[in-house]
């Protein structure tokens, strides 16, 4: 990926507020908000569709499965670069978590100095 290409952020999120709020700070450092899924179900169908480059996890999802499940089913067809971003956190979730092997695994509230940090080191920004 060069510099030119614009990162495709994909943000799973069922509180709409908060997923406006994560859009607007991202598309602020020049990331393409290519899409925002409610629903773990939808998360699978969209990053399908746009193939993101990253993908902003909630855990907690309305819908069948959980954010852990369906990033689970996204990594398993793509390279996809998981963020997971939850209000809830205990030691099964982390342990969850981590068989994922996600890029970071954040708590609400968002800290967005440290997240633009992981994302530029990650893809060289």
């Amino acid at each position: 990926m060069t510099k030119a290409d614009k990162i495709r952020l994909m943000i799973v999120e069922d509180e709409i507020i908060t997923a406006m709020l994560i859009r607007k700070r991202m598309t602020g450092i020049g990331l393409d908000v290519c899409g925002i899924a409610a629903s773990g179900e939808e998360a699978v169908l969209m990053a399908d569709l746009h193939r993101p480059d990253l993908i902003m996890m909630d855990i907690r999802l309305s819908g069948i499965i959980d954010g852990i499940e369906a990033a689970w089913r996204i990594v398993q067809s793509m390279e996809s670069k998981i963020v997971f971003v939850t209000g809830y956190i205990n030691e099964d979730i982390q342990n969850e978590v981590k068989k994922i092997n996600p890029l970071a695994f954040l708590t609400k509230p968002v800290n967005f100095d440290e997240l633009i940090e992981i994302i530029k080191r990650e893809f060289s920004l």
